[in-house]
């Protein structure tokens, strides 16, 4: 299904981020504990939004903004980024120690601005 140009601000009130779904031009503000699983975003912008243990196992995410997210033991596992910035977001170790993970990820074109937290994570794609 094709979500375009709807804003997010409860999960409880949005739509299954899995199942194949296409979100484009959409907004996900001050959101929580998001998993993705085999959905597409396109255009889309995520404002204020935390990450803890989050899973991005997501075909690829085009031309997306993160604003002032936080990622805290997030997975980027197996994802395509194309076109991505990340824009003061800061990138942690779960409670239980475990870092944000991207192996076999694929970042081409992305931004990384005022983004903390990535200088020691062996992850972190060089193309970043």
């Amino acid at each position: 299904m094709l979500f375009e140009a709807e804003t997010y601000t409860s999960i409880i009130d949005g739509p299954d981020l899995s199942n194949g779904h296409i979100f484009s031009s959409c907004t996900f503000e001050n959101l929580e504990n998001l998993t993705f699983l085999d959905a597409t975003f396109l255009s889309c912008l995520f404002e204020n939004c935390v990450f803890y243990w989050s899973d991005f196992m997501v075909p690829f995410l085009y031309n997306c903004k993160f604003e002032q997210c936080t990622f805290a033991g997030s997975s980027f596992r197996g994802c395509r980024l194309i076109d991505c910035s990340f824009e003061s977001c800061t990138f942690t170790e779960s409670g239980l120690g475990s870092p944000c993970h991207f192996e076999d990820s694929k970042w081409v074109e992305c931004h990384l601005v005022n983004c903390k937290g990535l200088e020691n994570n062996p992850w972190l794609p060089s193309s970043a």
